[in-house]
């Protein structure tokens, strides 16, 4: 694996094209679904796709709520903190008149589900590092290439 920023064109187009999904980069770029999760598993690589989007996050500014601020939203929408404004009529004038409503259940349940998926809190599938030597215990044996 090289060192620094340098890395082999396989390397920086999977950097490059990165999205989250593994398999869906691998097809992109046109390398192995196995080759990509190697990569993925690599510091520098990791690092590399970490700065790339933390660069691209910088530069959204507004555009685009971070995860805090989505996370924030969510909550004052659980709470009822955050109102939303609705036309009830209209004055003698013929301006219209504006009250804030408070979040429907539905809305509040619903941030409630989203908060708790941002925090992982229905994940059923847990990943452990097991060692060899537990894994040997465990299944017997280690695969052809000791792992």
């Amino acid at each position: 694996m090289p060192t620094g920023k340098e890395f082999t064109d396989k390397q920086q187009m999977f950097v490059d094209a990165h999205q989250g999904d593994i398999k869906a980069t691998a097809k992109k770029i046109g390398i192995s679904y196995e080759y990509a999760r190697k990569l993925a598993t690599r510091k520098p690589i990791v690092d590399a796709i970490r700065n790339r989007i933390t660069k691209g996050s910088s530069k959204r500014g507004r555009i685009i709520a971070s995860r805090e601020e989505r996370q924030a939203f969510w909550t004052r929408v659980l709470y009822g903190d955050e109102s939303q404004p609705e036309t009830t009529g209209y004055d003698e004038n013929g301006n219209a008149v504006v009250i804030d409503i408070p979040p429907k259940m539905t809305d509040r349940l619903k941030a409630s589900e989203l908060l708790g998926r941002s925090e992982a809190d229905f994940t059923d599938k847990h990943l452990h590092d097991l060692g060899k030597e537990t894994a040997k215990h465990v299944y017997g044996h280690l695969d052809k290439k000791g792992k």
